[in-house]
């Protein structure tokens, strides 16, 4: 990739570093566990990938997708089943024939049974195996899917809680810098040099300053317990983004490039392929159930009863092996209704695939221009804060020497602080874009996150 430094020889950053390792995260307290040390990105992915419910939902539900190929096997494995049971039976005989047996018993029959039966030809569950080895796979790509999500999702909160870090320094550099503007106003105004309106506009301006720090405090607390979410922890302090943070451009810079590689990759473009192969399947599956089945069943059974009034009891053994087939002839049309419906869920799938395609090919395209338009919109931030920076200075200049108005240094602040606040957010978007195309291709895994990891202080 095309290695190009943030930042240039501008005075104006030092400061901007300053707010950046002010340690104001270590302000807000939270009642989590907390660690001593400052974490990086990849310390608290790893918090993530162990606590996470969201992830660790997923794996649970592939684990369990995993069982859905022995049990498609298991039909043709064999089935044996064992049986035993005990009657007791009380017999009252009575009759108007001469010399016959007459009076009561009480007896006991012992039965019991064991059958073995081995499926021989069954096309329908034969390809409920292939389907089911294509649903051990989509759980394999979901899985992934997920992991890939969660490495986005961890950096996408790890840099909003640095965002929400800068904004609270800078809001708090704003407001001072207000309020000297506005006790600068009250000093002229004793004096005579200063007119009422200035000192309205610097006390105005300072109120929403102070209505914009307690904006930003409390967005810092959100994006906090946001990482407590998926971490079940927060250290104290995050380390920073440096001051030496490559723009690194996509590799290649081509569109196209990217484009193969998402239609061979993304993730849920693939599910999707997957999901057509098996809808395809149903349709065979269920056609199948027109044809024959073939089982062998074998079969011992045991029979002992002590008695009766009739006579002495008896044993009897018996064994059977045989050969079944079965050939439906007519459901009530639920084999026609059935290949219906799942051939109308195969084109379902496909229209769906179609969608999926158009959309991966947006999302590349996007996630590309992304990554492009960041890195030119970080360097003209950088441009705006120091022209902003200079311009402040004149106009502070010129407040002194009775050439500009409060309100014109007022408005040069604001700006400058806008100014500081987009480009701190700026380049936290360009690595959350970089990561976002790699994962738009299907590519985005841990060593993507390590490298971010040697861009932080």
């Amino acid at each position: 990739m095309h290695n190009d430094k943030i930042f240039g020889n501008f005075e104006t950053l030092t400061a901007l570093r300053a707010f950046l390792t002010a340690g104001v995260l270590a302000t807000t307290a939270l009642t989590v566990p907390a660690t001593a040390e400052a974490a990086d990105l990849w310390s608290i992915y790893t918090l993530a990938r162990d606590n996470d419910a969201e992830f660790q939902a997923q794996r649970s539900a592939y684990l369990a997708e995993q069982q859905t190929l022995p049990q498609a096997r298991a039909a043709f494995r064999p089935s044996i089943t064992a049986s035993a049971g005990r009657t007791r039976s009380s017999e009252e005989l009575t009759t108007d024939i001469q010399f016959a047996n007459e009076g009561s018993a009480t007896f006991n029959a012992d039965n019991a049974s064991i059958n073995v039966s081995q499926s021989l030809y069954d096309r329908q569950k034969r390809i409920g195996i292939d389907q089911a080895t294509q649903q051990v796979e989509a759980a394999s790509l979901t899985l992934l899917g997920a992991e890939q999500e969660l490495l986005l999702r961890v950096a996408r909160r790890y840099f909003a809680v640095l965002a929400a870090s800068d904004s609270v320094g800078l809001a708090r550099s704003n407001r001072t810098a207000i309020r000297r503007q506005l006790e600068l106003a009250e000093e002229r105004l004793e004096v005579g040099l200063g007119t009422r309106t200035d000192l309205f506009d610097a006390q105005a301006r300072f109120q929403i300053a102070e209505a914009e720090e307690i904006q930003a405090q409390n967005l810092l607390d959100d994006t906090r317990r946001a990482l407590v979410e998926i971490t079940a922890e927060i250290p104290t302090e995050l380390a920073l983004l440096s001051v030496d943070a490559p723009l690194l451009a996509p590799d290649p810079d081509d569109v196209q490039h990217w484009l193969d590689r998402a239609m061979r990759g993304n993730v849920p473009l693939l599910l999707q392929r997957l999901n057509v192969q098996i809808a395809q399947m149903e349709i065979s599956r269920q056609r199948a159930a027109r044809g024959p089945v073939v089982a062998l069943n074998l079969e011992h059974r045991y029979n002992d009863t002590d008695g009766s009034i009739a006579g002495p009891g008896s044993q009897r053994d018996a064994t059977g092996l045989g050969v079944q087939v079965e050939v439906p002839l007519f459901r009530g049309g639920l084999i026609s209704a059935s290949a219906q419906q799942a051939l109308h869920r195969y084109d379902a799938a496909l229209q769906t695939l179609e969608s999926r395609e158009r959309a991966a090919e947006r999302e590349t395209r996007a996630a590309f221009d992304d990554v492009v338009s960041t890195i030119r919109l970080v360097k003209a931030l950088l441009q705006a804060v120091a022209a902003g920076e200079s311009a402040l200075q004149a106009k502070q200049e010129g407040f002194a020497a009775g050439l500009n108005t409060n309100l014109d240094v007022l408005d040069a602040q604001r700006d400058v602080f806008q100014d500081q606040r987009d480009y701190l957010r700026a380049r936290y978007d360009y690595i959350l874009n970089l990561l976002n195309l790699e994962r738009v291709v299907g590519s985005l895994s841990e060593n993507n996150l390590r490298q971010v990891n040697t861009w932080l202080d």
